[in-house]
Protein backbone atom coordinates (compact mmCIF):
# COMPACT_ATOMS: atom_id res chain seq x y z
CA UNK A 1 0.00 0.00 0.00
CA UNK A 2 0.78 3.27 -0.66
CA UNK A 3 0.21 4.98 2.56
CA UNK A 4 -0.12 9.03 3.96
CA UNK A 5 0.45 9.96 7.61
CA UNK A 6 -0.39 13.58 8.32
CA UNK A 7 0.62 14.42 12.28
CA UNK A 8 1.32 17.28 14.20
CA UNK A 9 4.57 15.73 16.07
CA UNK A 10 7.03 13.30 14.68
CA UNK A 11 10.21 12.26 15.26
CA UNK A 12 12.94 13.41 16.23
CA UNK A 13 10.35 14.35 18.96
CA UNK A 14 9.58 11.72 21.70
CA UNK A 15 6.76 13.09 23.33
CA UNK A 16 3.89 10.82 23.39
CA UNK A 17 1.53 12.62 20.70
CA UNK A 18 4.56 12.02 18.38
CA UNK A 19 5.12 8.28 19.10
CA UNK A 20 2.19 7.04 18.13
CA UNK A 21 2.78 7.67 14.37
CA UNK A 22 6.24 7.48 14.37
CA UNK A 23 5.88 3.53 15.23
CA UNK A 24 2.91 2.77 12.78
CA UNK A 25 4.95 4.69 10.04
CA UNK A 26 8.29 2.67 11.02
CA UNK A 27 6.99 -1.11 11.02
CA UNK A 28 4.20 -0.24 8.09
CA UNK A 29 7.23 0.76 5.99
CA UNK A 30 9.28 -2.40 7.91
CA UNK A 31 6.00 -4.70 6.92
CA UNK A 32 7.00 -3.41 2.73
CA UNK A 33 4.27 -0.10 2.22
CA UNK A 34 5.33 2.47 0.68
CA UNK A 35 4.70 5.48 3.47
CA UNK A 36 5.01 9.03 3.30
CA UNK A 37 4.55 11.41 6.88
CA UNK A 38 3.36 15.09 6.42
CA UNK A 39 4.29 16.80 9.79
CA UNK A 40 4.23 20.24 11.16
CA UNK A 41 7.99 19.94 11.97
CA UNK A 42 7.50 21.05 15.63
CA UNK A 43 8.90 19.76 18.24
CA UNK A 44 6.76 19.72 21.56
CA UNK A 45 9.35 17.40 24.42
CA UNK A 46 12.65 16.36 23.70
CA UNK A 47 14.77 15.59 20.39
CA UNK A 48 15.98 12.18 19.91
CA UNK A 49 18.52 11.24 17.13
CA UNK A 50 17.75 7.60 17.24
CA UNK A 51 14.07 8.92 16.43
CA UNK A 52 14.57 8.10 12.46
CA UNK A 53 11.92 7.16 10.29
CA UNK A 54 13.60 7.82 6.91
CA UNK A 55 16.66 5.09 7.52
CA UNK A 56 13.47 2.73 7.34
CA UNK A 57 12.91 4.15 3.89
CA UNK A 58 9.78 6.53 4.89
CA UNK A 59 9.29 9.42 3.38
CA UNK A 60 9.08 12.72 6.06
CA UNK A 61 7.80 16.11 5.08
CA UNK A 62 7.49 19.24 7.69
CA UNK A 63 4.33 21.38 6.40
CA UNK A 64 5.90 24.38 7.98
CA UNK A 65 9.34 24.34 6.12
CA UNK A 66 12.87 24.20 6.40
CA UNK A 67 13.00 26.56 9.13
CA UNK A 68 10.92 24.29 11.15
CA UNK A 69 12.33 23.00 14.76
CA UNK A 70 12.63 19.32 13.13
CA UNK A 71 14.57 20.47 9.59
CA UNK A 72 16.72 22.65 11.47
CA UNK A 73 17.65 19.82 13.97
CA UNK A 74 17.95 17.57 10.49
CA UNK A 75 20.32 20.57 9.01
CA UNK A 76 22.92 20.56 12.23
CA UNK A 77 21.33 23.87 13.01
CA UNK A 78 19.43 23.09 16.29
CA UNK A 79 21.22 20.57 18.64
CA UNK A 80 18.46 19.74 21.32
CA UNK A 81 15.12 21.06 22.58
CA UNK A 82 14.13 20.58 26.56
CA UNK A 83 10.36 21.46 27.48
CA UNK A 84 9.87 20.01 30.90
CA UNK A 85 6.11 21.85 31.01
CA UNK A 86 5.62 24.88 33.61
CA UNK A 87 3.75 25.05 37.03
CA UNK A 88 0.59 25.97 37.08
CA UNK A 89 0.38 29.72 38.26
CA UNK A 90 -2.43 29.44 40.56
CA UNK A 91 -0.94 25.59 42.38
CA UNK A 92 -0.05 27.57 45.59
CA UNK A 93 -3.55 28.19 45.94
CA UNK A 94 -6.20 25.42 48.17
CA UNK A 95 -8.07 22.57 45.79
CA UNK A 96 -11.08 24.58 46.10
CA UNK A 97 -9.92 27.54 45.26
CA UNK A 98 -8.25 26.51 42.15
CA UNK A 99 -11.28 24.25 40.77
CA UNK A 100 -13.76 27.25 41.46
CA UNK A 101 -10.89 29.44 39.04
CA UNK A 102 -11.13 26.28 36.54
CA UNK A 103 -14.11 26.26 36.20
CA UNK A 104 -14.52 29.91 35.44
CA UNK A 105 -11.97 29.75 33.33
CA UNK A 106 -13.02 26.69 31.41
CA UNK A 107 -16.71 28.54 31.00
CA UNK A 108 -16.27 32.06 29.91
CA UNK A 109 -12.35 32.55 28.75
CA UNK A 110 -11.72 29.20 27.24
CA UNK A 111 -14.30 29.66 24.25
CA UNK A 112 -12.21 32.96 23.44
CA UNK A 113 -9.16 30.82 23.30
CA UNK A 114 -11.04 28.16 21.64
CA UNK A 115 -11.85 30.22 18.96
CA UNK A 116 -8.71 31.69 18.35
CA UNK A 117 -7.18 27.71 18.30
CA UNK A 118 -9.73 27.12 15.58
CA UNK A 119 -8.43 29.95 13.03
CA UNK A 120 -4.76 28.96 14.20
CA UNK A 121 -5.95 25.24 12.71
CA UNK A 122 -7.11 26.95 10.14
CA UNK A 123 -3.97 28.70 9.23
CA UNK A 124 -1.62 25.45 9.42
CA UNK A 125 -4.69 23.75 7.37
CA UNK A 126 -3.82 25.73 4.62
CA UNK A 127 -0.35 24.90 5.06
CA UNK A 128 -0.64 21.17 4.90
CA UNK A 129 -3.43 21.53 1.93
CA UNK A 130 -0.39 23.80 0.23
CA UNK A 131 2.45 20.64 0.66
CA UNK A 132 0.25 18.02 -0.44
CA UNK A 133 -1.11 19.83 -3.70
CA UNK A 134 2.83 19.42 -3.95
CA UNK A 135 2.65 15.75 -4.88
CA UNK A 136 -0.75 16.04 -5.87
CA UNK A 137 -0.68 13.21 -8.82
CA UNK A 138 1.01 10.88 -6.72
CA UNK A 139 -1.79 7.59 -6.51
CA UNK A 140 -2.12 7.34 -1.96
CA UNK A 141 -4.29 4.30 -1.10
CA UNK A 142 -5.27 5.39 2.07
CA UNK A 143 -4.67 8.54 4.69
CA UNK A 144 -4.32 8.54 7.96
CA UNK A 145 -4.52 11.65 10.07
CA UNK A 146 -3.56 11.66 13.74
CA UNK A 147 -5.51 13.80 16.74
CA UNK A 148 -3.00 16.26 18.34
CA UNK A 149 -4.19 19.43 16.65
CA UNK A 150 -7.57 20.48 14.88
CA UNK A 151 -5.45 20.62 12.01
CA UNK A 152 -4.43 17.54 11.40
CA UNK A 153 -8.41 16.96 11.83
CA UNK A 154 -9.49 18.84 9.18
CA UNK A 155 -6.52 18.03 6.89
CA UNK A 156 -7.84 14.27 6.75
CA UNK A 157 -10.88 15.05 4.78
CA UNK A 158 -9.11 17.55 2.53
CA UNK A 159 -6.04 14.97 1.56
CA UNK A 160 -8.91 12.15 1.44
CA UNK A 161 -10.74 14.70 -1.55
CA UNK A 162 -7.46 15.72 -2.62
CA UNK A 163 -5.96 11.77 -3.46
CA UNK A 164 -9.61 10.14 -4.09
CA UNK A 165 -8.94 7.79 -1.41
CA UNK A 166 -10.21 6.90 1.92
CA UNK A 167 -9.63 8.52 4.96
CA UNK A 168 -8.39 7.29 8.67
CA UNK A 169 -8.84 9.47 11.78
CA UNK A 170 -6.65 8.43 14.27
CA UNK A 171 -7.95 9.90 18.07
CA UNK A 172 -4.90 9.25 19.74
CA UNK A 173 -6.78 12.16 22.34
CA UNK A 174 -10.29 12.86 22.60
CA UNK A 175 -11.60 16.02 20.80
CA UNK A 176 -14.69 16.45 23.18
CA UNK A 177 -12.45 16.64 26.07
CA UNK A 178 -13.05 20.13 27.57
CA UNK A 179 -14.67 20.77 31.07
CA UNK A 180 -16.67 23.93 29.54
CA UNK A 181 -19.94 23.81 28.40
CA UNK A 182 -19.52 25.96 25.52
CA UNK A 183 -16.36 24.61 24.56
CA UNK A 184 -17.58 21.11 25.23
CA UNK A 185 -20.28 21.46 23.00
CA UNK A 186 -18.11 23.10 20.28
CA UNK A 187 -15.51 19.81 20.36
CA UNK A 188 -18.89 17.58 20.64
CA UNK A 189 -19.85 19.33 17.36
CA UNK A 190 -16.86 18.77 15.74
CA UNK A 191 -16.15 15.39 16.65
CA UNK A 192 -19.04 14.38 15.36
CA UNK A 193 -18.77 15.66 12.12
CA UNK A 194 -15.06 14.48 11.25
CA UNK A 195 -15.91 11.03 13.13
CA UNK A 196 -18.38 10.60 10.66
CA UNK A 197 -16.89 11.96 7.79
CA UNK A 198 -13.94 9.52 8.26
CA UNK A 199 -13.83 6.49 6.44
CA UNK A 200 -12.82 4.75 9.65
CA UNK A 201 -11.69 6.34 12.79
CA UNK A 202 -9.09 4.75 15.40
CA UNK A 203 -9.34 5.29 19.40
CA UNK A 204 -6.84 4.20 21.94
CA UNK A 205 -9.08 3.07 24.68
CA UNK A 206 -12.38 0.96 25.05
CA UNK A 207 -14.45 3.58 26.84
CA UNK A 208 -13.70 6.41 23.86
CA UNK A 209 -14.71 3.28 21.14
CA UNK A 210 -17.96 2.95 23.17
CA UNK A 211 -18.91 6.16 23.02
CA UNK A 212 -18.56 7.24 19.40
CA UNK A 213 -19.87 3.76 18.58
CA UNK A 214 -23.17 4.84 20.57
CA UNK A 215 -23.58 8.78 20.14
CA UNK A 216 -22.22 8.72 16.46
CA UNK A 217 -24.31 6.25 14.21
CA UNK A 218 -22.60 7.23 10.91
CA UNK A 219 -18.79 6.59 12.52
CA UNK A 220 -16.82 3.45 12.05
CA UNK A 221 -14.84 3.19 15.26
CA UNK A 222 -12.11 0.56 16.13
CA UNK A 223 -9.76 0.54 18.99
CA UNK A 224 -6.12 0.16 18.61
CA UNK A 225 -4.57 0.83 22.14
CA UNK A 226 -1.31 2.81 22.19
CA UNK A 227 1.98 0.66 23.13
CA UNK A 228 5.64 0.62 23.84
CA UNK A 229 8.95 -0.91 21.14
CA UNK A 230 10.49 -3.36 22.12
CA UNK A 231 14.28 -3.01 23.42
CA UNK A 232 17.00 -5.03 22.50
CA UNK A 233 18.56 -5.38 26.43
CA UNK A 234 16.95 -8.25 27.95
CA UNK A 235 16.81 -8.72 31.96
CA UNK A 236 16.83 -6.01 34.60
CA UNK A 237 19.82 -4.31 35.73
CA UNK A 238 19.59 -5.48 39.78
CA UNK A 239 19.56 -3.11 42.70
CA UNK A 240 21.89 -2.56 45.07
CA UNK A 241 19.85 -3.55 48.29
CA UNK A 242 16.52 -5.11 49.93
CA UNK A 243 14.64 -2.33 50.27
CA UNK A 244 11.09 -2.65 48.62
CA UNK A 245 12.03 0.27 45.82
CA UNK A 246 8.98 2.25 44.28
CA UNK A 247 9.71 4.12 41.34
CA UNK A 248 7.25 7.18 39.78
CA UNK A 249 8.74 9.05 36.95
CA UNK A 250 6.90 12.07 34.94
CA UNK A 251 4.46 14.61 35.83
CA UNK A 252 1.54 14.31 37.87
CA UNK A 253 -0.52 16.90 35.73
CA UNK A 254 -0.44 20.17 38.19
CA UNK A 255 -2.61 17.95 41.14
CA UNK A 256 -4.86 16.17 38.83
CA UNK A 257 -2.70 12.82 40.17
CA UNK A 258 -1.98 11.46 43.14
CA UNK A 259 -0.64 8.38 44.96
CA UNK A 260 -1.39 9.64 48.25
CA UNK A 261 -3.16 6.33 48.95
CA UNK A 262 -0.15 4.19 48.53
CA UNK A 263 1.63 6.57 51.56
CA UNK A 264 -1.59 6.18 53.19
CA UNK A 265 -1.70 2.34 52.97
CA UNK A 266 2.23 2.12 53.97
CA UNK A 267 1.74 4.22 57.06
CA UNK A 268 -1.28 1.41 58.04
CA UNK A 269 0.85 -1.23 57.60
CA UNK A 270 3.87 0.46 59.53
CA UNK A 271 1.24 1.30 62.49
CA UNK A 272 0.51 -2.36 62.09
CA UNK A 273 4.00 -3.42 62.02
CA UNK A 274 2.80 -5.35 59.16
CA UNK A 275 6.22 -3.52 57.32
CA UNK A 276 9.16 -1.76 58.30
CA UNK A 277 9.33 1.70 56.96
CA UNK A 278 12.98 1.45 56.79
CA UNK A 279 12.77 -1.33 54.33
CA UNK A 280 10.47 1.16 52.25
CA UNK A 281 12.19 3.25 49.44
CA UNK A 282 10.02 5.90 46.69
CA UNK A 283 11.87 7.19 44.05
CA UNK A 284 10.77 10.32 41.85
CA UNK A 285 11.93 11.89 39.06
CA UNK A 286 10.25 14.78 37.62
CA UNK A 287 9.71 18.38 38.50
CA UNK A 288 6.86 17.75 41.23
CA UNK A 289 8.68 16.27 44.09
CA UNK A 290 7.36 18.59 46.44
CA UNK A 291 4.10 17.94 45.49
CA UNK A 292 4.43 14.76 46.37
CA UNK A 293 6.92 15.04 49.40
CA UNK A 294 3.53 17.18 50.42
CA UNK A 295 1.51 13.67 50.38
CA UNK A 296 4.07 11.77 51.78
CA UNK A 297 4.45 14.11 55.07
CA UNK A 298 0.45 14.01 55.05
CA UNK A 299 0.97 10.54 56.20
CA UNK A 300 4.13 10.55 58.03
CA UNK A 301 6.52 8.45 55.76
CA UNK A 302 8.62 11.13 53.96
CA UNK A 303 11.67 9.15 54.70
CA UNK A 304 11.02 6.76 51.79
CA UNK A 305 11.31 10.12 49.76
CA UNK A 306 14.34 10.37 47.11
CA UNK A 307 14.36 13.38 44.52
CA UNK A 308 16.24 12.21 41.40
CA UNK A 309 15.61 15.14 39.75
CA UNK A 310 15.32 15.12 35.74
CA UNK A 311 16.45 11.73 33.77
CA UNK A 312 16.84 11.52 30.31
CA UNK A 313 14.92 8.55 28.52
CA UNK A 314 18.04 5.97 29.16
CA UNK A 315 18.17 7.07 33.00
CA UNK A 316 14.52 6.52 32.84
CA UNK A 317 14.28 3.24 31.75
CA UNK A 318 17.52 2.27 33.87
CA UNK A 319 15.40 3.15 37.31
CA UNK A 320 12.22 1.65 35.80
CA UNK A 321 13.49 -2.02 35.61
CA UNK A 322 15.66 -1.83 38.62
CA UNK A 323 12.94 -0.91 41.12
CA UNK A 324 10.63 -3.49 42.48
CA UNK A 325 7.75 -1.91 41.69
CA UNK A 326 6.43 0.60 39.33
CA UNK A 327 3.61 3.24 40.03
CA UNK A 328 1.54 4.62 37.62
CA UNK A 329 -1.38 7.85 38.67
CA UNK A 330 -4.53 7.64 36.79
CA UNK A 331 -8.04 9.54 37.16
CA UNK A 332 -11.56 8.10 36.54
CA UNK A 333 -14.54 10.05 37.66
CA UNK A 334 -18.53 8.91 36.66
CA UNK A 335 -19.56 9.80 33.26
CA UNK A 336 -16.49 11.11 32.15
CA UNK A 337 -13.78 8.08 30.22
CA UNK A 338 -11.04 7.08 31.95
CA UNK A 339 -7.74 7.01 29.92
CA UNK A 340 -5.06 4.66 29.95
CA UNK A 341 -1.76 6.63 30.47
CA UNK A 342 1.28 6.24 28.44
CA UNK A 343 3.37 5.23 31.39
CA UNK A 344 1.13 1.70 31.88
CA UNK A 345 3.35 0.76 28.30
CA UNK A 346 6.46 1.81 29.92
CA UNK A 347 5.73 -0.65 32.58
CA UNK A 348 5.06 -2.91 30.83
CA UNK A 349 8.34 -2.49 28.47
CA UNK A 350 10.08 -2.44 32.02
CA UNK A 351 8.65 -5.88 32.53
CA UNK A 352 8.18 -4.99 35.98
CA UNK A 353 5.19 -4.76 38.28
CA UNK A 354 2.93 -2.27 38.03
CA UNK A 355 0.82 -0.77 40.81
CA UNK A 356 -1.96 1.45 39.20
CA UNK A 357 -3.50 4.02 41.82
CA UNK A 358 -6.69 5.41 40.07
CA UNK A 359 -8.06 8.25 41.85
CA UNK A 360 -11.86 9.51 41.23
CA UNK A 361 -15.38 8.07 42.32
CA UNK A 362 -15.44 5.56 39.36
CA UNK A 363 -14.75 2.02 39.65
CA UNK A 364 -14.26 -0.87 37.64
CA UNK A 365 -12.53 1.32 34.71
CA UNK A 366 -10.74 0.29 32.07
CA UNK A 367 -6.97 0.00 34.07
CA UNK A 368 -8.78 -2.28 36.42
CA UNK A 369 -10.05 -4.28 33.55
CA UNK A 370 -6.51 -4.78 32.06
CA UNK A 371 -4.98 -5.49 35.05
CA UNK A 372 -7.50 -8.43 35.96
CA UNK A 373 -6.69 -9.37 32.40
CA UNK A 374 -2.72 -9.44 32.56
CA UNK A 375 -2.43 -9.79 36.34
CA UNK A 376 0.70 -7.71 35.86
CA UNK A 377 0.34 -6.28 39.33
CA UNK A 378 -2.48 -4.04 41.35
CA UNK A 379 -4.96 -1.54 40.40
CA UNK A 380 -6.92 0.20 43.41
CA UNK A 381 -9.43 2.15 42.86
CA UNK A 382 -10.84 5.25 45.09
CA UNK A 383 -13.83 4.40 43.85
CA UNK A 384 -13.75 0.49 45.11
CA UNK A 385 -13.96 1.80 48.51
CA UNK A 386 -12.35 -0.02 52.04
CA UNK A 387 -12.59 -3.07 49.97
CA UNK A 388 -9.94 -1.52 46.75
CA UNK A 389 -7.65 -0.29 50.00
CA UNK A 390 -7.24 -3.68 51.67
CA UNK A 391 -6.55 -5.35 48.41
CA UNK A 392 -3.64 -2.66 48.06
CA UNK A 393 -2.91 -3.48 51.38
CA UNK A 394 -2.26 -7.36 50.89
CA UNK A 395 -0.23 -6.08 47.81
CA UNK A 396 1.74 -4.33 49.89
CA UNK A 397 2.57 -6.76 51.80
CA UNK A 398 2.97 -9.69 49.77
CA UNK A 399 5.22 -7.69 47.63
CA UNK A 400 7.55 -6.57 51.17
CA UNK A 401 8.23 -9.90 52.06
CA UNK A 402 8.59 -10.80 48.60
CA UNK A 403 11.97 -8.24 48.88
CA UNK A 404 12.86 -9.31 52.26
CA UNK A 405 14.06 -12.65 50.43
CA UNK A 406 15.50 -11.13 47.18
CA UNK A 407 17.41 -8.08 45.65
CA UNK A 408 14.49 -7.50 43.13
CA UNK A 409 10.82 -8.61 43.35
CA UNK A 410 10.47 -11.53 40.77
CA UNK A 411 8.33 -11.10 37.98
CA UNK A 412 7.60 -11.73 34.74
CA UNK A 413 4.32 -10.49 33.00
CA UNK A 414 4.11 -13.36 30.35
CA UNK A 415 4.28 -12.61 26.36
CA UNK A 416 0.58 -12.51 26.09
CA UNK A 417 0.70 -9.01 27.60
CA UNK A 418 4.21 -8.06 26.09
CA UNK A 419 2.78 -9.06 22.52
CA UNK A 420 -0.69 -7.39 22.96
CA UNK A 421 0.71 -3.73 23.40
CA UNK A 422 3.98 -3.82 21.39
CA UNK A 423 3.83 -1.56 18.51
CA UNK A 424 5.09 -3.72 15.89
CA UNK A 425 1.96 -6.33 16.63
CA UNK A 426 -0.31 -3.44 16.89
CA UNK A 427 0.69 -1.87 13.61
CA UNK A 428 -0.46 -5.03 11.91
CA UNK A 429 -4.10 -4.49 12.72
CA UNK A 430 -3.10 -0.63 11.77
CA UNK A 431 -2.62 -2.71 8.19
CA UNK A 432 -5.45 -4.42 8.29
CA UNK A 433 -7.61 -2.06 9.22
CA UNK A 434 -6.50 -0.06 6.25
CA UNK A 435 -7.01 -2.86 4.16
CA UNK A 436 -10.68 -3.23 5.03
CA UNK A 437 -10.95 0.50 5.18
CA UNK A 438 -9.99 0.37 1.34
CA UNK A 439 -11.94 -2.25 0.36
CA UNK A 440 -15.12 -1.14 2.00
CA UNK A 441 -14.52 2.31 0.53
CA UNK A 442 -14.10 0.78 -3.25
CA UNK A 443 -17.22 -1.10 -2.58
CA UNK A 444 -19.21 2.10 -1.81
CA UNK A 445 -17.34 4.23 -4.34
CA UNK A 446 -18.79 1.38 -7.35
CA UNK A 447 -22.15 1.69 -6.02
Amino acid sequence: MKVLIITTYFAPDTAMAAVRPYMFAKYLSLAGHDVTVVRSGEILQFIDKDFNCEQYGVRVISYLGKNSEAELFKSGKLSDKHTIGNKSRISFLPVKIRKIISKIYHNVFKVFEYKKEEKKALNYLHSIEATLTEFKNENFDVVLSTYGRLDNVFAGKVASDIFNCPWILDLRDRIAHDKGLIVGAMQRKIEKKYCSLADSCVTVSKSYYEDIKRKYKDACPNLIYNGYEKRDECGTISKKNKRLVFCYTGSMYTGALTVDKLFKALSFLSSRREINIDDIEFLYAGKEFEYILNQAEKHNVQSIMKDLGYLNREQIYNLQTSSDVYVVAARNIKHHFDEIPGKIYEGIRANRPILTLVAGNAQNGELKYLDDKFHYGYCFEEGGGQASFDGLCDYLVKLYNTSSITRLVPFNSGDELKNYFEYSQLTSHVEKLMKNTIERWKHNVGK
